[in-house]
């Protein structure tokens, strides 16, 4: 399994692993953990801060690579002109390890996977991918749908053909137990 290189810029869902006095340290799957200050968020400040546990999910973005091996790299939860743009704590859900190629695909505005075209006419999901090869999901309509979104992903994100994509969701809908997703989609 190769590593996740941090890479100035990408966004990145982590898990936090460890809390230091002002800093949290996250593991994005690369060699070291990934400092992320407290005050690294939109309007955070010492009394205003959000409040993450060990175990908690995170969507960020590399501020900085490592300089060394004794400097771990900086994470953010903010873009360049300090505006939160998505990151932050990410509350409910499900995250799972993919391919790097999956995760690019997700990110892509333009020409995203079919997969996901047929997922948003089934039913609502919030998703959050990383260059780490993470993918977070959370349908608010229950655990059973965000596993078929997750599972969906997994193993559809490769098809191209929208008429294979849909078949093989009806079946995962079925397989889930979500047979009224399925007739929303028809």
């Amino acid at each position: 399994v190769r590593r996740y290189v941090p890479c100035a810029g990408d966004p990145v869902v982590g898990v936090v692993a460890e809390r230091h006095g002002e800093t949290l340290l996250v593991d994005v799957g690369s060699s070291h953990r990934c400092a992320l200050p407290a005050l690294a968020f939109e309007n955070a400040t010492r009394r205003n801060r959000p409040t993450l546990r060990v175990g908690d999910l995170v969507l960020a973005r590399v501020a900085r690579c490592a300089g060394g091996a004794e400097h771990e790299p900086e994470l953010s939860c903010v873009d360049a002109q300090g505006l939160a743009s998505g990151y932050g704590p990410l509350k409910g859900g499900v995250a799972f390890r993919c391919s790097g190629a999956l995760a690019r695909a997700v990110l892509r505005k333009k020409a995203p996977p079919p997969v996901l075209a047929a997922l948003s006419a089934l039913l609502p999901f919030e998703l959050a991918a990383g260059l780490n090869g993470s993918v977070w999901v959370n349908a608010p309509s229950g655990t059973r749908a965000t596993a078929l979104v997750a599972r969906a992903l997994q193993t559809l994100a490769g098809e191209t053909d929208a008429v294979t994509v849909g078949s093989k969701l009806d079946a995962l809908a079925h397989t889930f137990g979500l047979e009224a997703f399925k007739k929303r989609r028809h």
